[in-house]
């Protein structure tokens, strides 16, 4: 099965020995690219996480004059508002919950509608005291409605213990997200003004809030999305666990912000920052098996790998429920290279840093391309470099100043041992 939505544009497939020769090979590309033409901001060089790239892409950029630049993101799990989103659909999805898990979205700021502002959200004063009158043990929340009088003297629980009864068990993707969505901007009509008000001078937790919000609004539509994929799919039932997964796992796709502004920087950008990004030329890093994707610490042997990836008959249900990662990498991967516009060019490493073979990773498997190894590599990294001919016919035309001195790429000798 190749990759859907795939654009009509050529895709080139380069292999490269180790993870240092491939990082010269990508940085040789975006200097060619440069010089016929491409702007800074027409490249993305995608990878598939900075631990195992960010240094040797960077050594690289440097040896061809190249500035690169890092995208950061904001850490959308981490934050209030994204924590209150999914502590909400746990309690809705549990039969009997806890006094510590029902009072949880109310630590993280929700609110009724037409909220008292001097009554919600509540404060963590008389939730520590809610907490302590508490009974023991894990109940409905129609028993907890049955208590809420003995335990809340303001009554103000009842508002809450309403909402949740009032909820399906089993909601649709359009109920999720409206659902979510409501409680979204209660927070922010709500708890952002009372954070803003508890802030500091400088103002950094209003501001990471604030961006979280806008975030999320932006998440919650996607989430309706995906939810309902998987559903028309059958890989997963209608739940709120399943709504509370889904939104943790595309919280962390997002656009990244730059860690330094220069309009000259050629931006490298993790993987699960690639959703919402178009540009005309993508440079996908790192498609080696174990790479992109990662595995498990237990070894799966490639086929295995590459049936699954392919949804291969009784090997289908892998690809769901015990290998959620699997499907999050491989929709990276499909976000990658449908980024592109003009040309979409794949490397991947074929030894570990210790001299084992590395193979090619199954998503490559995914998309038709043509390869180029050997030779055809060495010549893109040598001093009077030399495009081999499938790559030159979907590169822009060569400008009459593409001249002048390069590094010479294959030469060890100002190399590193230790990171080739």
């Amino acid at each position: 099965m190749t990759v859907a939505s795939t654009p009509d544009i050529p895709v080139i497939s380069l292999a490269a020995t180790t993870q240092a020769r491939e990082s010269r090979l990508v940085m040789a590309l975006v200097d060619t690219l440069r010089a016929r033409g491409a702007g800074p901001r027409d490249i993305l060089v995608v990878v598939p996480d900075f631990e195992e790239y960010e240094d040797v892409l960077c050594r690289a950029a440097i040896r061809y004059g190249l500035t690169p630049t890092i995208w950061r993101h904001l850490p959308v799990v981490d934050t209030e508002p994204f924590s209150l989103l999914v502590a909400f659909c746990r309690v809705l999805d549990a039969d009997t919950v806890s006094i510590e898990t029902l009072c949880r979205p109310l630590q993280h700021g929700w609110s009724p509608p037409d909220a008292e502002p001097d009554t919600w959200p509540l404060a963590a004063a008389s939730l520590h005291r809610l907490q302590e009158v508490a009974p023991g043990g894990d109940y409905s929340v129609a028993s907890w409605q049955d208590r809420s009088e003995t335990l809340d003297a303001d009554h103000n629980l009842d508002a809450y213990l309403d909402a949740l009864a009032a909820q399906s068990a089993t909601p649709t993707p359009k109920t999720a997200e409206l659902i979510l969505r409501d409680v979204l901007e209660r927070y922010i009509g709500d708890g952002l003004p009372q954070a803003v008000a508890d802030d500091d001078p400088a103002r950094r937790r209003t501001e990471r809030l604030a961006r979280a919000t806008v975030r999320l609004e932006e998440l919650l539509e996607r989430l309706r999305t995906k939810y309902e994929l998987w559903l028309d799919n059958g890989w997963v039932d209608r739940s709120w666990e399943t709504v509370a997964d889904l939104l943790e796992r595309i919280a962390s796709q997002h656009p990244g912000r730059r860690e330094h502004a220069n309009a000259n920087a050629v931006d490298i950008i993790a993987a699960n920052d690639v959703w919402g990004r178009q540009v005309p030329w993508v440079i996908a890093v790192g498609l080696s098996a174990g790479t992109w994707p990662q595995y498990p610490e237990t070894p799966v042997p490639t086929p295995l790998q590459r049936a699954v990836l392919a949804g291969d008959d009784a090997l289908a249900q892998l690809a769901v429920r015990p290998q959620w990662d699997a499907l999050r990498q491989h929709d990276q991967f499909v976000e990658a290279v449908t980024a592109a516009t003009d040309g979409v060019i794949l490397t991947h490493h074929t030894q570990t840093t210790d001299g084992v073979d590395r193979p090619p990773s199954p998503l490559l498997d995914r998309v038709s391309s043509t390869t180029v190894a050997g030779d055809g590599v060495r010549d893109i990294v040598a001093s009077d470099r030399r495009l081999p001919a499938a790559l030159e016919a979907i590169l822009p035309a060569a400008s009459d100043d593409e001249t002048g001195d390069r590094p010479d790429s294959t030469s060890e000798t100002t190399e590193h041992p230790t990171h080739d």
